[in-house]
């Protein structure tokens, strides 16, 4: 589970259970998802780029998701 906050203020947006920190950095988080119309609207405000992973054989197996500047992973700030 990832936290996302606004680096400004320090305010909590919101939590992702979904998201592993393992694979998370400071401005981005990796989804288990296919990145449809429903994510993108429910994500859109705090999230700039979708990039579509993609397993080589025409499928995807997830999405990673590149903040907008103003917002990081709470749980990646600190790491090197």
């Amino acid at each position: 589970m990832i936290t996302i906050i606004n680096k400004y203020t320090g305010e909590e947006i919101c939590k992702y259970s979904s998201a592993l920190v393992s694979e998370s950095t400071n401005n981005s988080f990796i989804a288990p998802v296919k990145a449809s119309g429903v994510f993108r609207g429910r994500w859109n405000a705090i999230v700039d780029y979708f990039i579509v992973l993609g397993d080589g054989k025409g499928g995807y197996t997830a999405t990673q998701c590149l903040l907008k500047d103003q917002y990081a992973v709470k749980e990646c700030l600190n790491k090197k």
